[in-house]
C-alpha cells in the first residue's frame, strides 16, 4: 500500500499478546519531496482517525473500545522532524477517540 492510497488501510489486526487493535501504515516513500510526503501521511492519518471516529472499526473488533487500538506508522526511511512533530499532533488528536499513535523505521 502507499500512503496516497487514503482510502484504504494497509493493514490491520489484533496483537496477540495484548488484545490491542493495531492499525498498521505502511510508509515506503523517501524524504525528497518533504512537502508533499507530509501532505500525504498527514491525510492517511487522517483517514485512519476517521476510520476509528465514524466506528468502520467496529466491523473489524466491535470490542475496540475495551481492547484499545494503536495506529502504528513504519516508515522505510527514518522521518524529519517535521514528520515527528505531525505524529505528535496525531497523537494528540487521536487521545480523545482513545487511540495511541507509534511509528518506527523499518528499512528494507
Amino acid at each position: 500500500m502507499a500512503i496516497d492510497q487514503r482510502e484504504t488501510i494497509d493493514a490491520a489486526g489484533i496483537d496477540r499478546e495484548t488484545g490491542e487493535v493495531i492499525l498498521t501504515i505502511v510508509d515506503a516513500w523517501d524524504w525528497t519531496d518533504e512537502p508533499s510526503h507530509l501532505s500525504a501521511l498527514q491525510a492517511k492519518l487522517n483517514a485512519y482517525l476517521g476510520f476509528v471516529e465514524t466506528e468502520q472499526i467496529s466491523e473489524l473488533e466491535p470490542a475496540w473500545r475495551q481492547v484499545g487500538t494503536k495506529i502504528d506508522v513504519i516508515f522505510r526511511v527514518a522521518p524529519p522532524d517535521s514528520a515527528l512533530a505531525l505524529l505528535q499532533t496525531a497523537e494528540f488528536m487521536a487521545r480523545p477517540l482513545g487511540l495511541k499513535v507509534a511509528h518506527r523505521v523499518r528499512p528494507q
